[in-house]
């Protein structure tokens, strides 16, 4: 008889154990749980800490580019490299001539090089907005009507240059940008 009360007594502390055992795991889950919601929350505070960050530097990029275009050394290359795409008095045999290096004058790498400065900056900005790397918006509200612009004087120089290098894609960063920006 004692030995079957001592059975059912260690029955009785091992069914204890075991309930207080489940409500220690049970508490430990419940503290897992919540550190889980706290990390999940987090990850999510810093997901939007990192677009914050994001959209912060592509309107620093875009705020760069206008800077660029605007400096006053950037502006001598405008006028000049413009001044000469856009120039009607001079044949366009001879433009593309000079600018295309068929006239063989040294004074026209310093023509050329403009010019290519002024194609390359479009280039470049084209890059970083069909990537979305930079403000849309603003590159779009600032850019649009300079950057087709541009385009359409330079169109037959980039022509031709694209046949000469056999380079069908050369400045088609900027031909997509433009066609961006005509829809906007």
């Amino acid at each position: 008889m004692w030995v079957t009360i001592a059975a059912g007594i260690g029955t009785i502390a091992t069914a204890i154990v075991a309930i207080i055992s489940l409500v220690y795991i049970a508490k430990q889950a419940r503290a897992v749980r919540e550190q889980v919601e706290q990390i999940r929350e987090q990850a999510q505070g810093m997901r939007e800490q990192t677009e914050v960050v994001r959209e912060q530097a592509k309107t620093n990029r875009a705020y760069e580019y206008i800077r660029r275009f605007n400096d006053p050394t950037m502006r001598i290359v405008k006028a000049e490299a413009v001044g000469f795409l856009k120039n009607t008095s001079i044949s366009e045999e001879r433009k593309w001539a000079v600018l295309l290096g068929g006239e063989g004058n040294p004074n026209n790498i310093d023509l050329q090089s403009k010019v290519m400065l002024i194609l390359n900056f479009f280039e470049e900005l084209a890059i970083m907005y069909n990537r979305n790397l930079v403000h849309r918006e603003i590159i779009e509200s600032f850019f649009r009507k300079i950057s087709l612009r541009y385009y359409e004087y330079a169109t037959r120089y980039v022509s031709e240059r694209r046949v000469r290098m056999n380079h069908p894609m050369l400045y088609g960063e900027w031909q997509e940008m433009n066609i961006n920006l005509r829809k906007t």
